[in-house]
Formats: C-alpha cells, structure tokens, sequence
C-alpha cells in the first residue's frame, strides 16, 4: 500500500478504500450515536486523493446509489410534485429499518433485505444481486438466501472506466 499522500487515483486497491470508508462510517455512526465526534475524525485520512482531497467528498455514495436503487419506489416517483419528492436522507429519518440497514451496509459491507419486509426493495435487491452475478453495472463479494431473506455482501457499482477526449 502506497504511504498516504503518494497514491494516485485509481491504483488505490479497492479492499483498502473499502476498508477506509467502513472505519469512516464507524465514526460516523457513533457520532450520530453520541452526539460526541469522535477525536479520530481529527486525524482521518483516505489513501485513494479522489476521495481524501476531493471538493465533493462524498463517503456514502456507493451506499446513496444501492439504496437509491432499492428504495426507488419509495423517492420520486413519475409525475410526482417536486414538494412531494422523499429524499434518500429524510427516508433514512423517516424510516428506523431503513436506516439500520444503511447502517449496517456502511460499517460492513452487509445487506439483507427480509422476505416479509418491503417486497419491492426485495426485488430490486434480488435484481442488482443478479446484475452483479451477469457483470453488469454492480459487482458483489457473495450472497446467501437465509429463512429470513437475501443476503449481499460489498454489493457495489462497477466502476465506469474514465472517457478520454
């Protein structure tokens, strides 16, 4: 692994942005949690530059596009006034379960949607989960149907390679 600093985009390994954005969501929660921020927030620091320096730092944006996704229902719909549009941060107040399982994806990588639970998230999670296994637009480090439900583990979007003009 490159010291930090002297990586450029792109050759980070994924398993280590991962791994850094998983701890970043720990501290996150428990800030959330505690309403304390954490003294580690102080000293945080990204290996990959797109994410340690960039102007839109945006963690959660792999969790932000799968939940967009699973709860696509549930956001703007067609035809929907704009004042009427649910936004995937007031779902996540608005929602305990929702937001546990955003949690629980955030610090783990971890995503279970229940059978007798939202049948159109189930849907849509069964539908990524098999667009990871065909090589489309996700990939997926594993899944499991349990008694209760489906099971993805690091269920991500593939990255778009860049277009050079």
């Amino acid at each position: 692994m490159a010291a930090p600093g002297l990586a450029q985009p792109g050759t980070v390994e994924p398993d280590v942005t991962r791994g850094e954005l998983r701890a970043y969501a720990q501290l996150y929660w428990h800030w959330e949690d505690t309403g304390v921020r954490p003294r580690e927030f102080d000293n945080f620091r990204f290996t990959d530059p797109a994410l340690r320096d960039g102007a839109l730092f945006k963690p959660f944006a792999e969790a932000d596009a799968v939940f967009g996704v699973l709860y696509s229902h549930r956001l703007l719909k067609d035809g929907q006034d704009f004042l009427e549009t649910v936004t995937l941060s007031r779902l996540l107040q608005d929602d305990p379960l929702v937001k546990a399982t955003y949690r629980e994806f955030t610090t783990s990588g971890k995503l279970a949607t229940p059978f007798d639970g939202d049948g159109s998230a189930l849907e849509a999670h069964v539908a990524l989960a098999v667009s990871a296994m065909a090589g489309e637009r996700y990939t997926l480090g594993g899944f499991v149907f349990t008694a209760e439900g489906l099971e993805t583990y690091d269920l991500r979007r593939t990255p778009t390679p860049a277009v050079r003009r």
